[in-house]
């Protein structure tokens, strides 16, 4: 099964557009059709941006609540696969292709290519 590594950015957009490709994505995750491998470094930044006021006012906005952004990081919690990771990787500024031989794609292609599998 293939494993996958998702951004923070993945995670906020499947809570804030549940028809959105990276709502898509995390279905899959949570179908057990993708394996997550997630550090506790990611874990934490993701917690983090949940706290932010503008994207609270997001949730807001889009209907979406604390007790059900909780529930699914509950869930994906318990199915990802927890990588103490070798190396700490800051901020990206520029479009990056790959990383360490890992393909770095869009969710458009990602899904486009779990599709052909």
């Amino acid at each position: 099964m293939t494993r996958v590594v998702l951004d923070t950015n993945i995670f906020i957009s499947a809570i804030l557009s549940p028809k959105s490709k990276a709502a898509s994505i995390v279905k899959l995750v949570l179908d057990g059709k993708l394996h997550l491998v997630i550090a506790p470094a990611m874990w934490k930044e993701l917690h983090a941006a949940l706290q932010y006021p503008k994207l609270k006012a997001l949730m807001k906005r889009n209907n979406v609540s604390m007790d059900e952004v909780k529930d699914l990081l509950y869930k994906i919690e318990r199915i990802a696969i927890t990588a103490l990771g070798e190396k700490k990787v800051g901020r990206i500024k520029k479009d990056v292709k790959a990383f360490k031989d890992v393909e770095i794609v869009s969710p458009d292609v990602f899904i486009k290519m779990v599709r052909r599998e």
